[in-house]
């Protein structure tokens, strides 16, 4: 039986790039029949991401995740708040894998659907109002930035050509997963689920409009998503948008699917 400590933030991206990542990896060494989960939550992270209105507990999240990963493995998850300078939380932050050479799977079980598409947008997520400067229409680097109302737009095109779910932050887990695997791909800005989609298979159109992603983070990323920053005008060209189908169909490797 295998033990892993591992810490976590309170974030989506951590919980699949991190958490499921790492076990999946370690799961692929041995093919242990059985393991033993231990995830501290830092407290500064509890405290600033919990939600009274969430129609889940990120136990539950983390629970449906890691037990959707395609492993024939009993999995006993463990949760416990920890402060993030404690011992427990720097010996368990050297096991955490970022990068590996073998590819994260979560099982599948459901067919796409035709026309479907997932989206989410930056003025939706549980930071949105809080970090209003970075909805100001500037240019952080090489970066576009969308605004609220270029945000508006291009949901308003997308519904044009596409049946659109829009999925947020505090949209369960479990619905999050089915969309995401019923969808011919995916579009939104570079966060949250995009780990999750190219482990479904699925292609993801990946929006650099935040701050937060300098070169050196892409350098990083996972090769089989499509990374872009065209303006509102571009993206909502349909020559245009279909050409970003297609270029993260191929970077999937998709390549039969694409025009």
């Amino acid at each position: 039986m295998n033990v892993i400590n591992l810490p976590s933030r309170m974030i989506m991206g951590t919980l699949i790039r991190q958490i499921c990542n790492t076990v999946f990896y370690k799961y692929s060494q041995d093919f242990s029949d059985s393991m033993i989960i231990n995830i501290f939550l830092l407290d500064s992270s509890v405290k600033k991401y919990n939600h009274f209105e969430d129609v889940e507990s990120w136990e539950e999240k983390t629970r449906y995740l890691l037990n959707m990963l395609d492993m024939n493995c009993k999995l006993q998850i463990n949760h416990s708040i920890s402060y993030y300078k404690s011992s427990e939380v720097k010996k368990a932050k050297e096991n955490v894998i970022h990068n590996t050479n073998i590819p994260l799977q979560f099982k599948t079980f459901t067919a796409k659907k035709k026309n479907k598409i997932c989206f989410w947008r930056y003025d939706k997520n549980n930071l949105s109002y809080i970090r209003k400067d970075v909805m100001a229409h500037e240019v952080y680097g090489k970066h576009h930035i969308y605004t609220q109302e270029e945000w508006c737009k291009l949901y308003e095109y997308l519904n044009l050509r596409f049946d659109v779910v829009e999925l947020e932050y505090r949209t369960p887990i479990r619905e999050v997963y089915y969309h995401l695997s019923t969808s011919e791909f995916c579009i939104g800005y570079g966060g949250m689920y995009h780990n999750l989609c190219t482990s479904l298979n699925v292609p993801f159109i990946s929006l650099l409009n935040t701050k937060y992603y300098t070169e050196e983070h892409l350098k990083l990323s996972n090769p089989k998503e499509y990374h872009c920053n065209p303006t509102i005008q571009e993206i909502t060209n349909d020559l245009y948008f279909d050409c970003l189908i297609d270029n993260a169909r191929i970077a999937l490797g998709d390549h039969n699917n694409a025009s």
